[in-house]
């Protein structure tokens, strides 16, 4: 006889793959909204790994969103979490900037990866410090307290997340659930989750590679250790402005007052001489990095620090350094410690002309310079085309004169890099 029971279970119709990530609705940073442009976002992939950004228009029309500030808030948010990480900007092909293009991760990508991919991430993370809405200023807040603990944990010598086994990620994975599970239940904070969160991808599991509780009680701490409990409820307080805020505030509607975060942190580098070989090799985002690390020691050691490292890297007897970043991290440890690091290329003057620089960082060079160069065409060409030539004639004809100098450095430029290839 045949069972008349209905089944009353779920059932997949379609393809059996994932087409979201449950990550996405686990994240308790995310909000709705947050997680809508996320969505929007997925759904506009193509089969390559890269892809053009929906315009606003298109944005909130697919996720039901009415303000462009909100829409602009969401994907700062998103960015933030790395959730998907800006990789460069759609041209034209007289250099305009039309669109911009992210990558869209599966889960929040880690920061070593990330600052290879968005040169400009940490410049990023330091301007949201400023952001006008409260949420973007406490996420921003939290990311740092993250990228603190990467660089501790890399200058304790912990592996990058390439260099892990499957089983090693799978523990990580599993850390990162009961991670969230206490978050949940009330036992860590919002600013210790979401530290560890996306830190935890840097390291392998091992007991006496964990945080410290000593460390996770400092994450929690405001300056001074005071808790940051008093900034959440400021957050909920503040809740009843959120929507009166999101209706004038943007991703772009920050201050631009250069502050310090952090204890003994320097905001500028004005006083430090980045060799043409680390300008070429390191990218914005790293040297950020290896200048906050540096502001642990002493000023008159930074230089020689920097010196060092560029002394390392053009040293044809060692093999070459693959993470720059990891080594200098080390250097500064070690310097803490008292142990002598510093050798004969720490005094080195690399300020003189040196036949050690090669032609990839030459090449490297041009290639930065001609980026740039675009760029100001591209800017010059948008002020030509919204400019009324009948109302300020000589505006327009410094203009012209200006676009004129740039396209000629640009053909020199050019033909320099077609002669470095030849060679």
């Amino acid at each position: 006889m045949a069972d008349d029971r209905v089944d009353l279970s779920v059932r997949h119709s379609g393809i059996p793959h994932q087409a979201l990530p449950t990550g996405i609705f686990i994240d308790p940073t995310l909000k709705a909204t947050d997680r809508n442009v996320l969505c929007v976002f997925r759904t506009q992939m193509s089969e390559t790994s890269k892809m053009a950004m929906p315009t606003y228009r298109e944005i909130k029309r697919m996720a039901n969103i009415g303000s462009d500030a909100t829409v602009s808030r969401a994907i700062s948010i998103l960015r933030l979490t790395r959730w998907i990480i800006k990789v460069g900007d759609i041209r034209d092909d007289g250099g305009r900037i039309v669109r911009t293009a992210y990558d869209i991760c599966d889960e929040p990508e880690c920061l070593q990866t990330v600052i290879k991919r968005d040169t400009r991430y940490l410049g990023f993370v330091k301007r949201m410090h400023s952001h006008h809405h409260p949420a973007v200023v406490h996420i921003a807040k939290s990311v740092q307290d993250g990228i603190d603990l990467f660089s501790d944990l890399v200058a304790d010598g912990k592996r990058s997340v390439r260099s892990l086994s499957p089983t090693e990620k799978q523990e990580i994975r599993e850390e990162s659930h009961e991670n969230l599970r206490q978050f949940q239940q009330g036992k860590i904070d919002k600013v210790t989750y979401h530290a560890v969160a996306y830190s935890n991808k840097i390291s392998t599991l091992d007991e006496e590679e964990l945080p410290t509780e000593a460390r996770l009680q400092k994450l929690k701490s405001g300056t001074g250790g005071q808790d940051s409990e008093p900034r959440l409820q400021f957050l909920k307080s503040q809740k009843s402005l959120t929507s009166k805020t999101e209706e004038y505030c943007s991703s772009s509607s920050f201050n631009t007052t250069t502050t310090t975060t952090g204890e003994n942190r320097k905001t500028s580098d004005a006083e430090l001489f980045w060799p043409t070989l680390l300008m070429s090799e390191l990218n914005d985002s790293e040297r950020a990095l290896i200048l906050r690390r540096l502001s642990l020691v002493e000023g008159q050691d930074q230089q020689p620090l920097i010196n060092q490292l560029t002394g390392r890297m053009m040293d044809s007897h060692q093999p070459d350094l693959e993470d720059p970043v990891k080594y200098m991290f080390w250097l500064i440890k070690k310097h803490q410690e008292g142990e002598e690091v510093l050798t004969s290329a720490s005094t080195r003057d690399y300020r003189k002309p040196s036949g050690d620089i090669s032609a990839r960082v030459q090449k490297n060079d041009l290639e930065t310079q001609l980026r740039e160069v675009k760029s100001r065409i591209g800017s010059l060409k948008t002020l030509m085309d919204g400019h009324n030539v009948g109302k300020n004639p000589a505006l327009h004809q410094q203009l012209s004169q200006s676009l004129q100098r740039e396209e000629a450095t640009l053909q020199a430029l050019t033909e320099e890099m077609q002669q470095i290839a030849e060679n």
